[in-house]
């Protein structure tokens, strides 16, 4: 028994199928904290072995094993892999099996007897968490964060331009890690915008981690992409406010980094464009809402592009000036 956590860590193995994993981990729970949310699981998740927690209250989130009907008759989505029934969101991956997600707060997967553990856990951290969020009216943005002097700065943008490597290097010069690629924020009874921490690690391309100092030696390699790793870093245990959001875009000509502040309607549309899977929106009826929840982050913080040049160099400065812009605006918010 003592070796099935070492297996479950190891996403190539496949020494045991996932129903040998449900049938050995039935009656036991594993507790840990993401998104700012308990999350209680039947199996092991080694991902968030530093945020285990003790299963002391009722957990927002339950994931177990069982069955998932076949969905014959089930209304269809715009998504290959995703069918509504009823209430619950049903996703189908032909590698892994299904996951049938309903209420924000309860999952069951029904793993193919040959499924890859690894995969299996990454389709829960990745589409089933992100509808469970939605489902529960948080709002999620496909973005990195990092936190400084009580406040946290958000970088969102397109595929490639920097948002990993830019959180990597804003903590390399003094800042905490909050969240890499997916970014839960909610709002206070106040109206203030707090950002939840996310999976512990951040994601690296093999060259930007030895730019930062670090070897990929011993680091869990990316289940797609075998040369990106994910780093652990000094992280955030609590939500925290967020101070701002940077719309990254890559500019030959922006040197050191181009701010251009966003305010209104071109703010809200370029949140609602990098949106964490948005396609999913219908399906957890959150559309109408999440919209209008765009709009509301869009004024409640400072929202800029951020041009910058693509040059590993300019990349250290780049971080300094953006944490001393969160340091001042933090000052300001105490005064």
């Amino acid at each position: 028994m003592d070796q099935i956590p070492t297996l479950l860590a190891n996403g190539k193995s496949l020494l045991y199928g996932a129903r040998v994993f449900r049938a050995l981990y039935r009656t036991v729970a594993y507790t840990y904290e993401l998104h700012g949310l308990k999350l209680c699981c039947e199996f092991p998740l080694p991902e968030l072995a530093r945020r285990e927690i003790a299963n002391m209250h009722p957990a927002d989130v339950v994931v177990s094993t069982g069955t998932v009907r076949t969905m014959t008759s089930g209304a269809r989505t715009a998504v290959p892999y995703l069918s509504l029934d009823g209430d619950a969101a049903v996703f189908t991956f032909e590698e892994t099996g299904c996951y049938l997600v309903r209420g924000g707060n309860s999952v069951i997967v029904d793993s193919r007897p040959d499924a890859d553990p690894g995969l299996l856990r990454l389709h829960i951290f990745a589409s089933v968490m992100g509808m469970i969020c939605h489902q529960r009216g948080l709002l999620v943005l496909h973005a990195s964060a990092v936190a400084h002097h009580g406040s946290a700065v958000a970088f969102t943008g397109p595929p490639g331009a920097g948002k990993s490597t830019l959180a990597a290097h804003c903590v390399a010069a003094g800042g905490q890690f909050v969240a890499d690629d997916v970014l839960v924020l909610s709002f206070t009874p106040e109206g203030d915008v707090l950002a939840h921490p996310g999976m512990p690690n951040v994601k690296l391309w093999h060259d930007a981690l030895t730019r930062l100092g670090h070897n990929s030696e011993g680091l869990r390699p990316d289940w797609l992409r075998a040369h990106k790793f994910h780093l652990p870093t000094d992280e955030v245990k609590t939500p925290i406010p967020l101070a701002a959001l940077y719309v990254l875009e890559i500019d030959s000509d922006a040197g050191d980094g181009d701010y251009v502040p966003l305010k209104g309607t071109a703010a809200a549309k370029l949140l609602i464009a990098n949106t964490y899977r948005v396609e999913y929106l219908d399906a957890a009826r959150r559309r109408e809402t999440h919209f209008q929840d765009c709009i509301r982050l869009a004024s409640a913080i400072d929202v800029a592009s951020l041009k910058r040049e693509a040059a590993a160099v300019r990349l250290p400065t780049t971080a300094a000036r953006i944490l001393g812009d969160l340091r001042q605006k933090s000052a300001r918010a105490l005064a």
